[in-house]
């Protein structure tokens, strides 16, 4: 009892870890906490029995809300990163119409490609 209780005690600090990784951007070292979190998380309610889950009902809770805490700093994350592109992809065709329009890349084919069978 008391060794799940820990376990899942280390698993809410791990979480709260991750949470400050996510909200800081650091989403490899985030990653690393959430395997390392879901697997204590398991160790803890692994074979568990109902008077056990009953006495650690308001740790697993705790867990929950805690899950979607982080479940909504990823969305947020992702959006963010979603939009970075997004506004990448537009930055990066005014550019390449720049270029076409400065005269670096010719518009439409490039003739010189071809060879001409005439014979001079």
């Amino acid at each position: 009892m008391t060794e799940r209780r820990q376990l899942l005690d280390e698993a809410l600090c791990m979480g709260r870890a991750e949470l400050q990784h996510l909200v800081a951007g650091e989403v490899q070292e985030a990653e690393k906490l959430a395997m390392a979190r879901s697997r204590k998380a398991q160790q803890a309610i692994h074979g568990i029995d109902k008077v056990t889950l009953q006495e650690l009902a308001d740790q697993l809770i705790a867990l929950g809300s805690l899950q979607e805490e982080l479940t909504s700093e990823a969305k947020k994350l992702q959006d963010t990163v979603k939009q970075e592109l997004m506004n990448l992809r537009k930055q990066s065709r005014r550019f390449s119409a720049y270029k076409v329009g400065a005269g670096y890349v010719k518009h439409g084919f490039n003739r010189s490609r071809f060879l001409s069978k005439k014979v001079e």
